[in-house]
């Protein structure tokens, strides 16, 4: 299992799974699992530097989720391998929040990483400007006041975010009045007091 301590030293769990063939782990996992068994893959919703985010669904439940996959022969170097369990930690800690992209789960194959997670409908909040043009002053008042609520939890768990740019907050819902989700921690890391 992937597991963060919160500044109360009280666990954040999201499980982590490994491909039974696999022959060189960078995450710590007893799980056997793999990522097939659980989720179907689906259309690719977008890309980054290190893989692809694609649509999922829970085979088990019929959820609809997305998962970010993570070619291990991109990282490649020590601090790219730490960046991604990083990720992951910080991921975890932050689950819960209802305005935070909650990680389900995390399985390791030979070429790959794979984080599932919830899947934001609305798309990101750079395509929704780009469409719609400005918001309203009352409407981005709102979006802000979420924005700025969501920092503050970040900062009061320990974590600093360290790319905050409307590619990488989600928006929930295509509804007009969708909340946001932060998402993308890929740079965050810890504040140290």
């Amino acid at each position: 299992m992937a597991v963060a301590k919160g500044n109360n030293s009280s666990p954040y769990l999201a499980i982590c799974h490994k491909d039974r063939y696999l022959t060189e782990a960078i995450l710590d996992s007893t799980q056997i699992c793999n990522l097939e068994d659980r989720y179907l893959l689906g259309e690719q919703l977008g890309w980054g530097q290190f893989g692809v985010i694609r649509s999922c669904s829970d085979k088990l439940t019929g959820e609809i989720l997305a998962c970010k996959s993570i070619a291990k022969d991109k990282l490649v170097t020590l601090e790219d391998v730490r960046s991604v369990k990083l990720e992951i930690e910080i991921m975890a800690r932050l689950s819960g929040h209802p305005n935070i992209v909650d990680l389900k789960a995390v399985f390791e194959e030979e070429d790959y990483v794979h984080l599932v997670m919830e899947l934001c409908a609305g798309g990101e909040l750079f395509h929704r400007i780009d469409k719609h043009g400005a918001f309203s002053e009352s409407d981005a008042a709102v979006l802000f006041k979420q924005l700025m609520e969501v920092v503050m939890y970040c900062h009061d768990k320990g974590v600093v975010h360290r790319d905050l740019k409307p590619e990488n907050i989600l928006l929930a819902t295509t509804s007009k009045s969708s909340p946001i989700k932060l998402a993308d921690f890929g740079l965050a890391t810890y504040i140290r007091p």
